[in-house]
């Protein structure tokens, strides 16, 4: 339960099928706002956006639990809100069992290829979301297996007049190895601040402009 996360209801079993009852999200998801704002939606409401997911992330993640599985489709809106959906893809941390893959190919971080998975897997999705939001486009096209060779070896373009705050941030968000991407809580210490300035992490060097 949190205020950033779709709320479910109940669970209904009809002959052999489950279904999740969620509070009603009105306002439609980011995937359909991106389908009205095709070149992109405003800044503002990307940087509120990142706020709510990444406190829903925040949550999750202090549970032990990693969602897996975050793109536009899967942040939906309520009374104006953005909350993070379809929890059902999140997986334990203390699980011992060897990972398999439920993200979605266009945002999923390189580790998952390996079968690995983590918070900085959540962070790296949020980032190539927020990329797609901003845009109107994914970071990387192409194939299956072209988009894996993306997410392991390429790295992102930036639009020239994409604001350089969400350059830094998409940088570090999408850092090839996990440990040296921003965590979420770093994240939303950039997110609060007015002026999206760069917060210190040692950890996360950004790499010059392509």
């Amino acid at each position: 339960s949190h205020p950033s996360v779709l709320a479910y209801r109940a669970v209904v079993e009809d002959e052999g099928d489950v279904c999740l009852v969620t509070e009603l999200a009105d306002g439609g998801d980011a995937a359909a706002r991106l389908r009205a704002w095709p070149d992109g939606l405003p800044p503002s409401d990307v940087r509120e956006i990142v706020q709510s997911v990444g406190s829903a992330l925040a949550h999750l993640h202090g549970r032990g639990w990693v969602h897996r599985d975050v793109k536009p489709a899967n942040i939906l809106f309520v009374q104006g809100l953005a909350k993070l959906g379809d929890v059902g893809t999140a997986r334990a941390l203390t699980s011992t069992a060897r990972a398999t893959s439920t993200a979605s190919l266009a945002y999923a971080a390189p580790e998952v290829f390996s079968g690995q998975f983590g918070p900085a897997v959540d962070v790296y999705a949020l980032a190539c979301t927020v990329y797609e939001l901003l845009t109107g486009r994914m970071p990387f096209t192409g194939s299956m297996t072209e988009l894996v060779h993306h997410h392991l070896t390429s790295q992102i373009v930036f639009p020239a007049d994409m604001a350089p705050p969400f350059v830094t941030m998409i940088r570090a968000c999408t850092a090839k190895d996990p440990e040296r991407r921003w965590t979420v809580e770093t994240l939303l210490e950039w997110v609060q601040d007015a002026q999206g300035r760069q917060p210190a992490q040692p950890e996360a060097p950004v790499p010059p402009v392509p």
